[in-house]
């Protein structure tokens, strides 16, 4: 007897062994399967009803296609742009959670923005949201952005409410007023340079008391002999008579007397203070001392002393602060074209032994002298030595110096 097998809701009675008659029945179920299968070779499928495949086991797949139009052509789960997305129930089991995207391209989940755009539009900002999410925005208010990264401050926007009360500005932020004036307010209250320059303002520096009072207690103009000056306070500063002179002055008679004109001692020429400077001496080799200069009217008159460890082979020379010899006042005091102007000494550490030096003037060199114990072989004039020949290439040694010169451009 047949067995009734159903193949997509159709019935066919299958033969079994000693039935008769049933190549019609074999072949239509043949047919059904064969038609209603899935093949190897894929295509289409249509399902009547949903697939279960039970609670134990799953379905092992590449990829899985939306029916849907224009779908994604990569991934595992393929949608298309205006799929209902993915989605998941809600917690309270009381609404759906669709994930879906936008016209922008922005993931939304349950219809809001996720994440953030990977464009901004130029001179934008991004700004977040209600839903928390970075938003393109134009900046706007009290100031502006530019793509370079430079913010301008709106034209008007700072006001008085936006400047902190300790912000302590600078006077020179504020607009320049006339240079050298002092400043006033005006009726409304604001700053404005007066009449009054800085160097008028200057001479009211140090007022203790009002100035019109001081004034009224002053002696009146006029010439007013002094007989009687023992109740004026002692001078504690300098007093300038402008330019004038005390007169008829007696003649001093202690130490502490100012003294009368025919008192002081007759004195020619400018004599300055002693200067120190640095003389230089040839030969020397990292040389250590001073020399000291000063005018005496015309003359130049010079002392110092220098040491020294080791020579060279120049000549011993020393410099002068900068003037020149007076030629015109030495010619006819020289010999053979030198002139001793100086004397010094020379002491050696090593052995203790001392010498007498010349210290001479050569006029074809009107900036150096020059320093020797000897003269030329014709005793006619002075002989130039070598530092490291006249001391020793190596033997400490110091030396000590004065000489007086007349000085070009110089008088008594």
């Amino acid at each position: 007897m047949s067995v009734p097998l159903t193949v997509n809701g159709a019935i066919f009675n299958y033969p079994v062994n000693f039935d008769t008659n049933w190549g019609i029945d074999a072949t239509g179920w043949a047919q059904a399967v064969t038609s209603g299968m899935l093949q190897k070779a894929g295509g289409g499928f249509p399902l009547t009803s949903e697939v279960d495949f039970g609670a134990s086991f799953g379905l092992k797949t590449l990829y899985v296609k939306s029916e849907e139009a224009n779908i994604a052509s990569t991934g595992i789960i393929r949608l298309a742009n205006a799929s209902t997305g993915l989605v998941w129930r809600n917690h309270a089991n009381t609404g759906d959670l669709p994930l879906t995207t936008d016209s922008s391209n922005n993931l939304l989940f349950n219809g809001i923005p996720i994440g953030s755009s990977n464009t901004l539009t130029n001179n934008h900002i991004f700004v977040g949201n209600a839903f928390n999410v970075p938003t393109d925005v134009a900046m706007s208010g009290d100031a502006t952005i530019v793509a370079s990264g430079a913010l301008t401050i709106s034209s008007g926007a700072i006001t008085d409410s936006k400047v902190a009360s300790g912000a302590a500005i600078s006077v020179n932020k504020l607009a320049a007023l006339t240079a050298n004036r002092a400043v006033a307010t005006d009726g409304s209250g604001f700053l404005t340079p007066s009449t009054t320059t800085a160097v008028e303002l200057g001479y009211v520096s140090g007022v203790t008391s009002s100035i019109q009072t001081q004034l009224n207690g002053k002696q009146a103009s006029g010439s007013y002999a002094l007989t009687n000056l023992s109740n004026v306070a002692a001078v504690s500063a300098d007093v300038s008579l402008n330019s004038h002179k005390l007169t008829s002055i007696a003649d001093g008679t202690t130490n502490t007397d100012a003294a009368a004109f025919g008192q002081l001692p007759a004195q020619s020429g400018t004599i300055t203070n002693w200067t120190t400077y640095n003389a230089s001496p040839g030969g020397f080799n990292s040389p250590s001392g001073q020399a000291y200069w000063r005018r005496i009217g015309d003359t130049l008159e010079v002392h110092g002393y220098y040491t020294a460890a080791t020579f060279a082979a120049a000549t011993v020379t020393l410099n002068l602060p900068s003037v020149t010899v007076d030629d015109s006042k030495t010619s006819t005091m020289t010999t053979g074209g030198t002139m001793q102007v100086g004397f010094g000494s020379a002491l050696q550490n090593s052995g203790g032994m001392a010498d007498t030096l010349a210290i001479f003037y050569d006029s074809s060199n009107t900036s150096q002298l020059y320093v020797t114990n000897s003269q030329n072989t014709s005793n006619t004039s002075f002989a130039r030595r070598n530092a490291d020949t006249f001391f020793g290439a190596s033997t400490p040694t110091a030396i000590t110096f004065n000489f007086t010169v007349p000085i070009s451009g110089w008088s008594i």
